[in-house]
């Protein structure tokens, strides 16, 4: 299935802001440690995703919708740079068919 990069950054406009963190929400002492990812925005702080193992709720925090934007603005910057080198190089290059197969491949998870 590939990725519908518009669909994601129309989520990612809607999800709570970021940044987001991972605490612990069980004591030390505890064998599994739990985390709650929460909004680092001002109070009410809100909880974005509970019981996590910390892995997961390190990962959580980090894909917060203004990381995910980001990374969306990257991509498209790089998907503009690669349409000006393929239009720009001859239509027998093989640059520009390298720049045409990264702007039509299948983005598949």
């Amino acid at each position: 299935m590939p990725l519908d990069l518009a669909s994601l950054r129309r989520l990612a406009e809607q999800a709570t802001p970021g940044p987001w963190r991972s605490d612990c929400i069980l004591p030390p002492e505890h064998a599994t440690r739990l985390h709650t990812v929460r909004s680092d925005d001002d109070p009410p702080t809100r909880i974005i995703a509970e019981n996590c193992y910390e892995r997961d709720g390190v990962f959580i925090a980090a894909c917060s919708p203004t990381t995910i934007l980001a990374l969306l603005n990257v991509i498209e910057r790089q998907r503009a740079a690669l349409t000006i080198i393929h239009y720009s190089l001859p239509t027998e290059s093989v640059l520009r068919s390298m720049a045409q197969r990264a702007l039509s491949e299948d983005e598949t998870p």
